[in-house]
């Protein structure tokens, strides 16, 4: 970044510098991932935010392992943004981040999956899914709110915030 590297410049899938860092915030912990253990990239985050890393630039694809666990399917990130992935997690931290710098707190997947939708908890996997506290999350929940998102609007498979919120 100090040297003037391209902060959105993504890879095949267009999953930028920004995308992984949020996706390594909230990394799940496995035996089978060898990167497990890593400082914090917040203050990574912060930097490429403030040298212009577009907090609305879309991925073209689900990271491979991110596709499923145990045959259940996993949120798709596909045409997704940095913030449809704090917001799965529930980081009211990097979400305020995030929307400070710019994000579209209405954004959508390809599949019409909505920050509020990944917050409420869809495609979320009970003892494997990285997460805040509950009260955190809901503080997600309502900012996203807030600024507009819909508790009942559905994606393609017609889930909807409320549905997943319930289950």
């Amino acid at each position: 970044i100090d040297k003037g590297s391209d902060v959105n410049l993504g890879d095949a899938d267009n999953f930028t510098p920004l995308f992984l860092a949020v996706d390594r915030r909230n990394m799940e912990v496995s035996n089978t991932i060898p990167w497990i253990i890593t400082s914090d990239p917040l203050p990574l985050i912060e930097k490429l935010l403030a040298s212009g890393a577009d907090p609305n630039a879309r991925v073209r694809n689900t990271l491979s392992y991110r596709g499923s666990i145990a045959g259940q399917t996993r949120l798709r990130y596909a045409g997704g943004t940095a913030l449809i992935r704090a917001a799965f997690s529930g980081d009211l931290t990097l979400t305020k981040l995030l929307l400070k710098y710019g994000a579209d707190p209405t954004a959508a997947t390809d599949d019409h999956t909505t920050a509020l939708l990944a917050a409420a908890g869809y495609g979320f996997i009970d003892d494997y899914s990285v997460q805040r506290g509950e009260a955190e999350r809901l503080q997600v929940l309502k900012t996203l709110v807030e600024l507009g998102g819909d508790v009942n609007e559905a994606n393609n498979l017609g889930i909807t915030p409320v549905m997943t919120a319930a289950h």
